[in-house]
């Protein structure tokens, strides 16, 4: 299941919170609003979270979330993109601010394009605490399927055959050169073989082996090093057997999630009056990818940032010599504090929202 539900919680406190006069300081208003409306909150959360569904599946998901925004007063619009939906809340002349949770698809055939797009997500950091980044906060993401051909025989003559699994075995060695003596060394590319699936039993050589793997960059230079270098070696690894020239598929995934510098710049400040300039803190971006980069890309200005979910003393400990590591996102183990960790998301995303909202 997509990581929904923590940011459809914070959009739904947001859009509650949407309409209401604001009066100085903000922060101690929003944070009284969000005390008082844990409560629906957890239900929702602890809701989404007992009925969980699969990506383009979520069609519960999705009409528990329809519901409660058209109770708040939204025009809602449902299956965009199969289980996509939109709220909208028409208040007045003023820029549009788009709120972004986990269900969209072909958002901007059908709905104009908003002024400024936010969205967050949870990360192994202290509740309490949020994370960000100008520039790149996200890499891009590119799939390698690769088919290397042989030519099946018995193990006991290998002289006879071609196996697909040495030339296999040998590119997912040589690939790596690629990362560690093609590119930058400063520069972060990753190529991460993850499947390999060929042959039956052991004294049997098969005649075809397939290789799964996913490559990771942040630059697009370096992410077309990459791809170029994925191919070559795949390329080159069957040439050096006298093998047929195998099947490589490079299919693009989602593109790097670059931040909008003077919104970042903006938003951190609100940030730091409300949790704190220990608790709002620049981070490193992450090698994993988010499709949110589709919004940055049709030049929108853009910031996806991070709100932390472990009590702060078990990062603490995860951060001391020996101490138990801190799982991580997608992890069985990855478990969030729910009070605390949903209450600073809210708040977190209504004051950068708010702050958009205020700009002439």
């Amino acid at each position: 299941m997509r990581p929904v539900l923590k940011r459809t919680a914070v959009s739904l406190f947001l859009l509650a919170l949407a309409g209401t006069a604001f009066s100085a300081p903000l922060k101690t208003e929003v944070a009284g609003k969000v005390d008082k409306m844990y409560p629906w909150l957890d239900g929702v959360y602890k809701d989404l979270h007992a009925h969980p569904e699969i990506a383009f599946q979520e069609v519960r998901t999705a009409g528990r979330l329809a519901a409660e925004m058209r109770k708040l007063g939204f025009e809602v619009t449902e299956k965009v993109g199969r289980t996509g939906l939109v709220a909208i809340l028409r208040n007045g002349a003023g820029p549009t601010v788009l709120v972004r949770t986990e269900l969209d698809d072909g958002l901007f055939k059908r709905f104009p394009k908003p002024d400024v797009a936010f969205a967050l997500h949870s990360w192994p950091l202290a509740y309490g605490t949020v994370g960000f980044e100008a520039g790149p906060v996200s890499s891009n993401s590119d799939a390698l399927e690769i088919e290397f051909k042989g030519r099946g025989g018995h193990g006991s003559a290998p002289d006879k055959a071609i196996n697909p699994i040495a030339i296999a075995a040998r590119f997912i060695v040589d690939v790596q050169t690629v990362v560690s003596r093609e590119k930058d060394p400063k520069a972060f590319g990753v190529v991460t073989i993850g499947a390999i699936r060929g042959g039956t039993v052991g004294n049997i050589i098969p005649d075809t082996v397939q290789v799964r793997g996913t490559i990771r960059s942040y630059s697009p230079d370096v992410r077309s090093k990459l791809l170029d270098g994925v191919r070559r070696v795949a390329n080159a690894s069957a040439a050096m057997a006298d093998a047929p020239a195998p099947d490589v598929k490079l299919i693009p995934g989602g593109a790097a999630i670059v931040n909008d510098a003077a919104l970042v710049g903006r938003t951190e400040a609100i940030f730091q009056d409300a949790f704190g300039a220990k608790n709002a803190v620049r981070m490193p971006a992450m090698t994993a990818s988010e499709d949110f980069s589709a919004y940055a890309n049709e030049g929108i200005p853009s910031m996806f940032f991070f709100t932390g979910v472990y009590a702060p003393e078990v990062v603490a400990e995860a951060q001391r010599a020996g101490g138990k590591p801190l799982a991580l996102n997608h992890s069985p183990f990855y478990a969030p504090v729910p009070e605390p960790s949903i209450k600073t998301a809210a708040q977190a995303m209504s004051l950068a929202v708010l702050g958009a909202l205020a700009r002439p």
